[in-house]
């Protein structure tokens, strides 16, 4: 009997943190797609301190919160504070990656924070851009069929300068795979602003290529995903219709 309340007990604290992760995550999903990321914060000062989200999941969870909202920061030229919070992210992740060295989804974030470091202060590419790399290729050995990982990796490969190990069509390759293994999977994709990003960022890699069909093709899709994106509905879908007028 004692057997059986202690797993009843224990069944109930993993359900309360699946539910909890749950809401976070339609949360954030709820506030990109509104154009609302910089509320974010909120959000992840509320789960870095909620007691029912402190498991390993839940911390890869948070971090990836932290990801995008740094490197929304660095989009809108707000390094200021995409130091304090990129700070924030460090002090979580680097202690979890020792303690978890077998994690690919550590890896993968711990490189793309490091891109961030580097990106926020240059100079910094002679210390961190192998470590960087090196995140980015463990990530991928270990978990090869994680889209998220897929994405980290891309974004390493796209954004690095081909002298520090950059490859911008190996990075198309890895966003690709990414897109793939969302479709394959319904509930990855269910409230995740990753996903959404992906097609965005499909979209205006194959637009800086000037290839406007099949930019359009990604634009389209997300368009009929998330009519309500605002960056999308506004700027980028009819910018992408301005240049196939134009073509």
């Amino acid at each position: 009997m004692k057997r059986i309340f202690t797993l009843a007990i224990l069944s109930c604290l993993f359900i309360g943190s699946i539910s909890a992760e749950s809401q976070y995550r339609k949360k954030t999903f709820d506030l990109f797609v509104t154009g609302n990321i910089l509320q974010w914060e909120k959000v992840i000062d509320t789960m870095k301190n909620d007691p029912s989200c402190q498991s390993i999941e839940d911390k890869e969870e948070l971090l990836s919160y932290y990801y995008g909202l740094v490197g929304h920061l660095i989009d809108i030229k707000d390094k200021k504070h995409a130091r304090k919070v990129l700070d924030d992210a460090l002090s979580i992740i680097k202690p979890l990656a020792d303690e978890n060295p077998e994690n690919g989804r550590l890896s993968g974030l711990m490189a793309n924070f490091q891109g961030f470091q580097i990106a926020l202060s240059p100079l910094k590419a002679t210390t961190l851009a192998r470590s960087m790399l090196q995140h980015a290729n463990k990530a991928e050995k270990i978990s090869p069929d994680d889209p998220d990982v897929n994405i980290w990796s891309a974004n390493i490969l796209f954004y690095m300068p081909n002298v520090f190990g950059g490859d911008s069509q190996l990075s198309r390759e890895y966003y690709r795979k990414a897109l793939r293994l969302y479709e394959e999977n319904e509930a990855l994709r269910s409230n995740n602003w990753m996903y959404l990003q992906l097609i965005i960022t499909l979209g205006l890699v194959e637009e800086k290529d000037e290839n406007y069909e099949k930019a359009h093709e990604y634009f389209s899709k997300a368009m009929e995903l998330y009519p309500e994106y605002p960056h999308l509905k506004n700027v980028l879908y009819p910018r992408i219709l301005s240049e196939l007028e134009k073509s």
